[in-house]
């Protein structure tokens, strides 16, 4: 590693682009590599996609209509497919060092709101709630669903609050 190499803080990789993309994937930006000016910037990267669709000559809304056939298949396959739940909890109170931990989750069977207040239960039983959550702090609480090559669905986002016992509200 040279001197003046830039290095991502959390995963310690080489940062070669304005947009990293963690191991922990989390994209983070590069302010100093993501201004580059209008006169620096090669022109083939400002053209929009119709722009390129018709160097290319392809018919626009024929490729619109080709990409939304495509979404809507992802979307299909997504939902039909092997899907894992859970609550998510991302400590918002927090400043400065946050450790090693992203966030705490409960693993759930659905994406409704009962799964959401089984998960509640959860916490307020005494079982588990010291384990991982502090009075103190207030925590992002999203529901989400996962399939089976990582990516996530978040279905609802409340925030945990502890009040004589951990409540959920909308922010």
């Amino acid at each position: 590693m040279t001197s003046f190499e830039k290095r991502c803080l959390r995963c310690g990789r080489p940062i070669e682009s304005f947009l990293h993309n963690c191991r922990a994937i989390a994209m983070v930006v590069d302010l100093e590599l993501a201004y580059i000016t209008e006169q620096e910037a090669h022109p083939l990267d400002r053209l929009t996609p119709e722009d390129m669709a018709q160097i290319y000559g392809k018919d626009i809304e024929a490729a619109q209509r080709e990409n939304e056939a495509l979404i809507e298949e992802d979307n299909a396959a997504y939902v039909n497919g092997p899907l894992t739940y859970r609550v998510e909890l991302h400590n918002l109170s927090g400043l400065g060092f946050q450790g090693s931990v992203d966030c705490w989750s409960i693993a759930l069977e659905g994406h409704t709101a009962s799964d959401l207040h089984k998960a509640l239960d959860a916490i307020n039983s005494s079982s588990i709630s010291p384990v991982f959550l502090n009075p103190n702090d207030t925590y992002l609480c999203r529901l989400v669903s996962l399939n089976d090559e990582g990516q996530k669905y978040v279905w609802n986002i409340k925030r945990l609050k502890y009040d004589n016992g951990w409540e959920l509200s909308e922010f």
